[in-house]
């Protein structure tokens, strides 16, 4: 299948809004033809413990870092493995529905 049309994921921590404890989210950007959303994880950190990597999200000095880091990971494979088996071939706003109910 063409790559173009193929759907993509990555990890993203959101800046535009902490939390009251002065947190931010991270959160999955998915991607499928030209149409995005993002599916949060339920995890906000500072800012300054941010790696951005899937196996390492957080940085050693984050509290509860490998547990997040598990959990990121987990997450990341169980989307990647979603989208693999959902029909290409769907909308992208339906494709992108299908997905924010797993």
């Amino acid at each position: 299948k063409n790559s173009k049309n193929m759907a993509s994921i990555r990890i993203a921590l959101d800046t535009r809004r902490a939390n009251a404890k002065g947190l931010y989210p991270i959160k999955f950007i998915v991607s499928h033809k030209s149409v995005s959303t993002s599916i949060g994880t339920g995890t906000y950190i500072k800012p300054e413990h941010w790696n951005g990597e899937v196996n390492k999200a957080v940085v050693p000095k984050c509290p509860n870092a490998r547990a997040i880091n598990e959990s990121i990971e987990a997450l990341f494979f169980r989307y990647t493995n979603t989208i693999r088996k959902l029909d290409n071939n769907e909308k992208s706003t339906s494709f992108l529905l299908r997905l924010h109910q797993i």
